[in-house]
């Protein structure tokens, strides 16, 4: 009985830290692709784009000459393969390396991550799934989560009293108001594991086990889901985004334009609040208002469908909370 009880109050702890545990597999995916889109534009700009980051003279003619073309290709190369280039000494060296890293360093803040349904990449196959794992986490565990502390604090109030009544040995021992203690504690503990309630509680939790192994879908699986349901993925991506951006960036993360740097990465825009928010910042750098973008260009969506969910009276009346731009959108979405 003593060793149903400690795999229950496991269990529920382990059930518990589920979305915290997925929003940490969500980050690190999304630094992975993250990791990949600043590579692969690193690999495609060219090695004299380095002179708005670099001090000094680099000959930059005698690197091109070596092979090394590109700013990706800079950053691949030691420092002794460069040195060994005629013309480029320790200094030259530490300068080009330096100015890669810079342009690698502002290129990765001014990253957007966009999912790319036509390439599909690996990385945001992975992400896609780790969004996917915590969206299923959170809808199976929030509702439950009330009950569940419940019951583990109903558990660790009369467990250790209740283990000293379970064993023959302890009890030798125990004094005897400790004894009393523990046999109440220990009637409790077994009247709590014949409530039809605590059965249904253990089903519930095998149930969230079984469906978050069961979470993680195959590469077009998981790509037509995303088709099908981008508003949600993409609001999913939002708050990781912001979660990585941190406190003190994340203002600036959100109004942060598209730099060239990463011009060639393609996907979705996420959030329509957070476009309005952007246009806004930009308008007031500019000193006027931005052109606005086509209904169809800003969702990544048909016009027709772009327009419908535009236009759509969301009644939000028994909202106890307003919503975000993102969430606005995506109820809408999922409504017409």
């Amino acid at each position: 009985m003593i060793g149903h009880l400690k795999r229950l109050r496991d269990d529920i702890a382990a059930v518990l830290i589920i979305p915290r545990s997925c929003i940490n597999k969500a980050r690190a995916a999304f630094r992975a692709e993250q990791d990949r889109a600043v590579r692969a534009q690193l690999a495609a700009t060219p090695l004299r784009e380095l002179k708005r980051f670099s001090e000094g003279q680099i000959r930059y003619g005698a690197i091109e000459a070596a092979g090394i073309r590109t700013v990706g290709a800079v950053i691949a190369t030691s420092a002794s393969r460069l040195e060994s280039i005629r013309g480029v000494g320790s200094k030259s060296s530490a300068r080009i390396r330096t100015a890669a890293k810079r342009l690698e360093n502002d290129a990765r803040r001014g990253l957007r991550v966009r999912f790319d349904i036509g390439s599909q990449p690996k990385e945001q196959t992975k992400l896609l799934n780790a969004l996917r794992a915590l969206d299923e986490a959170r809808r199976s565990v929030r509702p439950l989560r009330p009950g569940l502390e419940a019951t583990k604090l109903r558990i660790d109030a009369d467990f250790a009293d209740a283990s000293i009544a379970a064993s023959r040995f302890r009890r030798v021992f125990a004094r005897p108001r400790r004894k009393e203690r523990s046999r109440a504690a220990l009637e409790r503990m077994v009247e709590f594991l014949d409530e039809p309630e605590t059965a249904a509680l253990e089903s519930e939790i095998a149930d969230i086990r079984r469906r978050q192994a069961r979470s993680r879908s195959g590469r077009a699986a998981i790509w037509d889901e995303y088709a099908t349901q981008a508003a949600t993925y993409n609001g999913l991506l939002a708050e990781i985004e912001d979660l990585e951006a941190g406190p003190g960036r994340r203002e600036t993360h959100r109004g942060h334009s598209r730099r060239e740097s990463l011009a060639g990465i393609e996907g979705l825009k996420t959030g329509q609040g957070r476009q309005r928010r952007r246009r806004a910042e930009i308008a007031a750098r500019n000193g006027g208002p931005t052109r606005p973008d086509r209904l169809g260009d800003r969702h990544f969506l048909p016009a027709k469908i772009a327009e419908r969910i535009e236009s759509f009276d969301l009644d939000v009346t028994l909202l106890g909370a307003s919503l975000r731009g993102y969430q606005d959108f995506g109820a809408k979405f999922a409504l017409v």
